[in-house]
């Protein structure tokens, strides 16, 4: 007689398909495999679903209709009114903009919701009514783009979410209603006058914050509005114009206080960081010194050059701004801060170097600033990630220079940093890649990674040659 048979555990079989989450076709396969591995397979399917334009918007309706029990696995909605794809005008509200509530209250487990580009005003009325009961289940709730908060006052909208934690705000307008006097004699927004009676008296905790502060009256709203600030990742996005730290990020920072474990301070287009596209206007990236005195428990600190539009000259203001901050750090104290990361952009990387580091030598001041930083962390790991590394493609050609691997980049960025790559102690991460994992909101590591190498200092054997177009696996030298 045959031994019965014996198939994998179901605890293993659930970690096989955990570590499939995001390949859809291998996820299609094992739950076709069998019974037992479908609802583990669906969860991953439709754990995250994003909804772009009026045509998927009906054809997710359609599959909710057709199997409800689809609705029980989403998670996580993105709800985007139109894509490129869409020959509606932008003036025109869609289908998306005037019922999304209709759809989001079939999913009764989502608890992040990710709104882009959608037309507030256009909510219908049955759509406006259902706003508080959706909003009461999330825990992360992202704005994007979004405008026309006039019928729905956006401090209203936001206070509706009591269970949130985590909060994204990326180039968010706000019009006050002129029936109420939003500001109080020092320039701040009264939350009293802004919230009305109909507002909670205490709102959510925010334990995480994402914000542009393109529009001050957003920033300073949340700083006064009705919400706990115990916020322990902080994401700030500011304008490559700045010539000045503006007072709402000194005034977060503040209220962070002790709580604050990473800080992500980034300069360009964040509503599509990574798309070379749609770049921006040219404008210089100048900011002062940021102190971060009372945020003695910050554990990581990254500065994100993400503006596509810029040449290498507004680059240098950037890392001048960068430099004077990380050299600001007091030696005896900041002790937990271990982690230092520098994104840019590729083309930027490789311009060609600037005759007077005197008054443009950004990455001279950076230099120094990193061996100042590294001399009294022995343990400390700076990274700098360079993004959208198809710039350099084998052959590039840039300033009359000829990159034939990805390898000449590296060594092109390591001259840049003699002082700090002789240093004795520490470790140096190069990274490149052009997408952030599911952590990077708030200062994690690149996926789909092209390149990624890391050294313990000093750095004395080189740069060795490989393929330039295999995934590289963690090397210390």
């Amino acid at each position: 007689m045959d031994a019965p048979h014996r198939g994998f555990a179901p605890e293993l079989c659930d970690q096989i398909i955990d570590y499939l989450w995001d390949d859809r076709s291998a996820l299609a396969a094992c739950a076709l495999t069998c019974r037992a591995w479908l609802p583990r397979a669906r969860f991953h399917t439709f754990c995250c679903v994003k909804v772009g334009g009026p045509v998927e918007f009906m054809r997710f309706s359609r599959l909710l209709d057709a199997s409800p029990s689809v609705a029980s696995f989403v998670r996580r909605i993105v709800v985007v009114s139109r894509t490129k794809l869409d020959w509606w005008p932008k003036s025109t509200p869609t289908r998306v903009d005037r019922e999304w509530p209709l759809l989001v209250r079939n999913l009764p487990k989502v608890e992040d919701l990710e709104l882009v580009k959608l037309s507030i005003d256009a909510l219908s009325n049955e759509a406006v009514k259902l706003l508080p009961g959706l909003l009461s289940i999330v825990r992360i709730l992202r704005l994007e783009s979004c405008t026309g908060w006039t019928r729905v006052d956006l401090p209203r909208f936001l206070s509706s979410a009591l269970r949130m934690n985590e909060l994204h705000l990326l180039d968010v307008s706000w019009q006050p209603s002129i029936h109420f006097d939003y500001r109080t004699p020092n320039g701040a927004i009264s939350p009293k006058s802004a919230t009305g009676s109909s507002m909670p008296a205490e709102g959510a905790r925010i334990e995480a914050l994402k914000v542009t502060l393109y529009d001050r009256k957003v920033g300073a709203w949340i700083l006064t509005g009705p919400f706990t600030l115990q916020i322990s990742q902080l994401f700030v996005g500011l304008s490559p114009g700045e010539e000045r730290i503006p007072r709402e990020l000194q005034m977060f920072l503040l209220r962070a206080g002790e709580t604050l474990r990473h800080l992500v301070l980034s300069y360009g287009s964040h509503t599509r960081p990574f798309d070379m596209s749609e770049s921006v206007p040219t404008v210089a990236a100048s900011t002062e010194s940021l102190s971060i005195a009372h945020n003695p428990r910050l554990e990581s600190l990254h500065f994100a050059f993400v503006e596509p539009g810029c040449t290498y000259t507004h680059l240098l203001g950037f890392l001048r701004g960068a430099a004077d901050t990380i050299r600001g750090i007091p030696v005896d104290a900041h002790r937990a801060l271990c982690r230092l990361r520098i994104s840019v952009w590729a083309h930027l990387v490789l311009a060609p170097a600037v005759p007077d580091p005197e008054h443009c030598g950004g990455w001279t001041h950076i230099d120094r600033a990193l061996e100042a930083f590294i001399r009294n962390r022995p343990d400390a790991r700076v990274t700098i990630s360079i993004l959208n590394p198809d710039a350099f493609s084998i052959g590039f050609r840039n300033g009359g220079e000829m990159f034939n691997s990805l390898e000449d980049v590296v060594k092109r960025l390591l001259q840049r940093l003699p002082k700090f790559q002789a240093q004795d102690r520490g470790y140096l991460t190069l990274v490149l890649g052009d997408r952030w994992g599911r952590d990077g909101q708030f200062g994690g590591g690149i996926v789909d990674k092209t390149y990624e190498r890391s050294w313990r200092l000093p750095i004395t054997a080189g740069v060795t040659s490989h393929s330039d177009t295999v995934h590289r696996e963690l090397v210390l030298v």
